[in-house]
């Protein structure tokens, strides 16, 4: 199945564009995508723990099961002082 990604800044993918579709297995759960993307070296620096996924505008839980076509935001969790 098709997924659509939007990293915001300073999160991009390798090539510098923060936009693109992927593929995965049907079931696939947030974790899942989150390994994959870390694998790639997406998060660079930044670990997991600092993250937001969200989607429909909506934060998401790691046992989120994705679904065709969703799109996908993942951003740096705010940090407060």
């Amino acid at each position: 199945m098709i997924l659509s990604l939007r990293l915001y800044p300073p999160l991009k993918f390798d090539d510098g564009d923060e936009f693109r579709q992927v593929e995965v297995e049907p079931g696939t759960k947030a974790d899942a995508l989150l390994d994959r993307l870390e694998g790639e070296g997406v998060f660079r620096s930044y670990g997991r723990q600092y993250l937001l996924v969200l989607t429909a505008d909506r934060i998401i839980r790691d046992d989120y099961p994705l679904e065709a076509g969703q799109f996908v935001k993942i951003i740096l969790s705010p940090d407060g002082g």
